[in-house]
């Protein structure tokens, strides 16, 4: 778990065997981040991210009809309105409307099929994408998260 320890990234195994054990530690990670502490960077970038952070912060998940699965999967990035081409490995997202919109804000979408692909939470510094930014399908479209994860993590030091 990220409070025990004391970790300052988390990531979410892509082996599927590990998947749903790696899910409930985020889920649990989050839930205490929440309680015990006014700050503390967090950051689980992987496919399961969105679904483990949406549960964890009071939301509900479905299964996708057919998934989202390759290269190529548009999504609009909800804060610059650009859209951004990502790797996707994924059959479940995170139904937007089961969210407490004063606690997170929607910051991704797939043009696709208009679902969830990012969200961001207001005052605790915690933001997660549910696709695979490092893959760069784009080529570089999503590189400016890690940035923005540096970034959090210098502000928090302070």
């Amino acid at each position: 778990m990220i409070l025990e320890t004391g970790d300052e990234l988390a990531r979410a195994d892509r082996d599927v065997g590990s998947r749903l054990k790696s899910l409930n530690r985020i889920i649990r990670s989050v839930q205490a981040f929440g309680r015990e502490l006014s700050g503390y960077p967090s950051n689980v970038q992987a496919s399961a991210s969105d679904v483990g952070i949406g549960l964890a912060l009071g939301g509900r998940t479905y299964k996708l009809k057919f998934g989202h699965h390759g290269g190529n999967q548009p999504v609009m990035n909800l804060e610059t309105r650009k859209v951004e081409i990502t790797a996707q490995n994924h059959g479940f997202a995170v139904d937007p409307d089961s969210l407490d919109s004063n606690e997170v804000a929607l910051t991704h979408m797939n043009l696709n099929d208009q679902t969830l692909e990012g969200l961001r939470h207001k005052s605790l510094p915690l933001f997660s994408v549910q696709y695979h930014p490092e893959a760069s399908p784009g080529p570089h479209d999503s590189a400016y998260l890690f940035d923005r994860f540096a970034k959090m993590m210098e502000e928090f030091k302070k």
